[in-house]
């Protein structure tokens, strides 16, 4: 992973200019009006926004410094009325903006105040990969892909209606225009895919053409004389046929018109229903199947549950999935919390402590080599860590100062409360068989009754067999917590991890967990409640004496056998989230937006290497 550089931008000639590639980022004639001349227009989206009824998706290959997207943002609630359609804008960039750089520039450009504001409000910490910029209330999301534009356009799992290339000229940025880019990007067009840009060398429109593009000069903008379009004409020559391309499997359903109305949804677990969540959120009717009494009531109503990345010194798939479902799980919490009456989360930081001085020597080498930046994750000294929250441990360690905890079944029941009419719940309703039909799935109880006909219907459950994941090698770990009464807890502690974790909760209690135990007991332990009493000693110093038992509790985790989710799609039109282990809530969000793009054909949130890694095909590869 290459550490992220930021662009060094200088006003020269009343234009923004990059010494990194001593060009300007814009014509001096205005970067908004060539915005709407080359890429608006030359892409006719006015027209065709007015004419979609589902989603748009649009990429540009270099961001810069966001005028093409709000000027594209603009037109969008100009001229597009249709109350469920999408604008799906997704930009790659090796050189982020800053913060800063964003507040400084923008108000140079006359776009609309409040979506300016938004993009400056929600822009994320630039870690690399995927970020997602949500317009609820415009229905647009930005997907910024922080890499390589080598890399980002090889990770794109989407199909691609208009193309902006963009970037700064070929001679100062040759890596923008090869024919490599070009063909990478081709795999994701079909008939109806246009392209637009400022650039019409000879090279590039070669290259454009030799992957499969017929392109035109049309009168430039301001003082350049030409500027260039194109269309896609090239196998896949229709979207039938790209519907059958084996590359674009999660577009099946989108393209053949056969949407998702009615999807089922088992297990009302973190997974289960924020996968309902997302579901209604696309006007879906979602029927949440639970074989309990209530929701979230295995290990998803846990008091609390960390909300944490991951970081390893070859920033592996692992790191690479936690980190993106740390953003996403975060956004979707505010997004839920906001619109209830009281918080369900509580962001106080992590510190995960080194145990010896070779881990302490990892954890910063690991910081040195990736690059990130201090407000995603920093090493925090045993000075610091005793003089801000009094926690004696002089190695120190990793701390995530954005992190904290959740607590899941909150998050549970207020995401399902948010679905009004758009979900059935189904209490105290075990599933225990799936029958495939043409078109539909069939689901059946203990009995033998049938409970419905779907169009869909998503596994979000524990390791209990059903025939369609039987092949899948799940497995399921005990884990025990204890919650305690402790009177001089000071509200501001970090979560600490170690071998377990403590979490300081309101009311002074302390929670400590969770035991890890190959047994299927689901009794409480008193050897497990010793260790997490242990915990307490061994992080805080503070003697047994000093708090009070008030709850064990015993939950199971569904565990696969590389110790990543099993996310995706099992057989046509059957997905499923499953071995989530211990950090179903940090993937949580991650796994329900893969589905849902599955199911619509929305693009990825996440890379299609890593897409690959979660899916369940990883484990089938011997039957198919």
């Amino acid at each position: 992973m290459a550490i992220i550089k930021h662009p060094e931008i200088i006003l020269l000639n009343d234009t923004l200019f990059s010494t990194e590639f001593n060009d300007v980022y814009h014509s001096a004639w205005g970067g908004a009006e060539q915005a709407y001349t080359v890429f608006i227009q030359g892409n006719h989206l006015q027209q065709r926004f007015t004419q979609v009824n589902h989603q748009f998706c649009l990429v540009e290959t270099g961001f810069g410094i966001g005028i093409n997207f709000l000027a594209t943002a603009q037109v969008w609630l100009e001229h597009n009325r249709h109350p469920n359609t999408w604008l799906h804008y997704v930009a790659c960039e090796k050189y982020p903006i800053t913060p800063t750089q964003l507040q400084d520039i923008l108000p140079r450009y006359h776009f609309p105040t409040s979506l300016v504001n938004q993009l400056i409000k929600e822009w994320p910490t630039l870690t690399p990969g995927y970020h997602e910029i949500l317009f609820p209330q415009e229905r647009i999301c930005l997907t910024l892909i922080i890499d390589d534009i080598d890399a980002a356009v090889k990770s794109l799992t989407m199909t691609i209606d208009a193309l902006y290339l963009d970037g700064f000229s070929p001679k100062k940025n040759p890596d923008m225009w090869r024919a490599e880019i070009f063909s990478s990007l081709a795999q994701h067009c079909h008939v109806d895919t246009t392209l637009a840009t400022w650039c019409v060398a000879g090279e590039v429109r070669n290259n454009l053409m030799r992957a499969g593009f017929n392109v035109s000069r049309e009168k430039g903008f301001a003082q350049k004389k030409h500027r260039l379009v194109g269309q896609f004409n090239r196998i896949p020559v229709d979207k039938q046929t790209l519907r059958q391309n084996r590359f674009f499997p999660h577009v099946r359903t989108y393209l053949s018109g056969q949407q998702t109305k009615r999807v089922a949804v088992i297990g009302s677990g973190i997974a289960g229903s924020l996968m309902t969540y997302q579901l209604c959120q696309r006007g879906m009717q979602v029927s949440l199947f639970e074989k309990d009494e209530a929701i979230a009531n295995q290990a998803s109503g846990n008091p609390a549950a960390i909300v944490r990345p991951v970081i390893s010194k070859d920033d592996n798939v692992l790191s690479r999935v936690t980190r993106r479902g740390f953003y996403l799980t975060k956004q979707l919490i505010t997004e839920i919390e906001g619109a209830s009456p009281a918080p369900i989360a509580y962001y106080p930081g992590v510190v995960h402590l080194a145990k010896n001085q070779e881990e302490a020597l990892a954890q910063r080498e690991a910081l040195h080599q990736l690059g990130l930046p201090r407000d995603y994750a920093y090493f925090i000294e045993g000075k610091e860590l005793l003089s801000r929250f009094h926690v004696n441990q002089p190695l120190g360690g990793l701390f995530f100062p954005q992190a904290g905890y959740v607590n899941p079944k909150l998050l549970c029941e207020r995401a399902i409360a948010l679905c009004t009419s758009s979900v059935s719940l189904h209490l105290n309703t075990a599933v225990t068989h799936l029958q495939k039909q043409p078109g539909h799935w069939l689901l059946f109880n203990p009995k033998k009754e049938c409970l419905g006909e779907f169009d869909a219907v998503v596994l979000a459950i524990g390791a209990e067999s059903l025939e369609q994941t039987s092949a899948l090698g799940l497995t399921t770990n005990r884990g025990q917590l204890s919650l305690f009464c402790h009177e001089n807890i000071d509200s501001t502690l970090p979560v600490m991890c170690q071998d377990g974790y403590l979490i300081s909760l309101p009311g002074q209690q302390l929670l400590s967990g969770a035991t890890y135990e190959h047994e299927l007991d689901k009794t409480p332990w008193l050897s497990s409640h010793l260790q997490n009493t242990q915990r307490i000693a061994s992080i805080l110093g503070d003697s047994p004496q000093s708090v009070t038992s008030l709850l064990d509790r015993v939950a199971f985790r569904c565990v696969s056998r590389d110790r990543l989710p099993v996310t995706g799609e099992l057989e046509p039109r059957l997905y499923c989230i499953l071995g989530n282990a211990s950090r179903g809530v940090v993937w949580s969000a991650l796994n329900a937006r893969i589905i849902r793009s599955l199911m619509t054909g929305e693009p990825m949130p996440i890379e299609k290497q890593l897409l690959d890694r979660l899916s369940p095909k990883r484990f089938l590869m011997g039957r198919l």
